[in-house]
Order: structure tokens, then sequence, then C-alpha cells
């Protein structure tokens, strides 16, 4: 969980839902409220809890902020290939 000195606009968080903190949530930061410890995230849609984007209001303290996606998504998707010149074991028959 973090402290809101330490969110910015625009990570990647997950969060708790205030009003049903069994929900955890993921999305982008788009408003830290200067008043309060409240923080406002643009939730990612991921077809079982959230169908469609929406906006959502979550304490500071409910918030984890996310690696970017984006690094590890690239490195999953550079595998060794022909087409790289990387050399591959063949693979064995059981």
């Amino acid at each position: 969980m973090a402290e809101k000195s330490q969110l910015e606009m625009g990570q990647r968080v997950k969060f708790l839902r205030s009003h049903d903190r069994t929900v955890e949530l993921t999305g982008r930061i788009v408003k830290i409220h200067d008043d309060s410890d409240a923080v406002d995230i643009e939730t990612e849609p991921d077809g079982r809890i959230a169908e469609v984007s929406t906006r959502e209001t979550a304490h500071a303290a409910d918030v984890t902020v996310l690696g970017e996606a984006s690094a590890v998504e690239s490195a999953t998707e550079e595998t060794p290939s022909e087409e790289t010149g990387a050399e591959s074991r063949p693979r064995r028959r059981r």
C-alpha cells in the first residue's frame, strides 16, 4: 500500500474499492486530491468485474503502484527464434 506522497498522475495501480473492500481493481491515476487522501483512478475493463472503464475514488492507503505492463509484456514477447538468429535446442520426445 502506498502513501499519498508516492503517488503520481498516470501511474498504473491496483486498489481496493472503497465501498466494497473485497474487490480489487486495476487502473491509472487521473487525479490526486489536494484536500484529502483520496485518489481518482480510471479503471481498466477486465471483462469480469469491470465491463467498461469507470472512474473510482480510493483512499491512498488502499492503492498499490504496479510496474509498467509494457516492460513486462516486452520481456515475455522476446523469445529466441530462428528469425533473430538465436540458437535453440531440439525438443526431446517422451
